[in-house]
């Protein structure tokens, strides 16, 4: 899946949730970046991409992207929690350790060694696999 950054700034009720409301350090208009994994927290969508190949995994809210490419990886899994996950995490699409490893998330968040390995690791197969099955 691919999408691009069509706004820096939140508006309406994300803003109010979410601490950052300016990404324009961050995100750069018009850049197309590919999502590794999606999650809603506290009712709100939000993509996992790099904002740049050489930075950290960063989550950001689907209202300042449009998306570009609707097709998902081929390996990807879902978890619904509803309103019971004690992170604020109602739903996660994404890879293996995302969904199945109930510390990678936060961990990966954290910046822990072992997460972002996990997540490079993924993050490869999923840039070969958009190659290979783009035309």
């Amino acid at each position: 899946m691919r999408v691009r950054c069509v706004s820096t700034n939140l508006e309406g009720p994300s803003r109010e949730i979410l601490i950052i409301s300016d990404y324009s350090k961050s995100l750069r208009l018009g850049t197309s970046y590919v999502v590794y994994a999606m999650s809603i927290w506290e009712g709100i969508l939000n993509y996992l991409i790099l904002e740049r190949e050489a930075d950290l995994p960063f989550w950001h809210p689907a209202e300042l992207f449009e998306v570009e490419d609707e097709m998902l990886p081929l390996e990807t899994y879902f978890k619904y929690f509803g309103g019971k996950d004690a992170r604020g995490v109602n739903a996660l699409w994404g890879y293996k350790e995302m969904i199945f490893d109930d510390s990678h998330y936060l961990n990966l968040i954290e910046r822990e060694k072992k997460a972002i390995k996990v997540f490079l690791s993924r993050k490869q197969e999923i840039d070969e696999e958009n190659v290979t099955r783009r035309p």
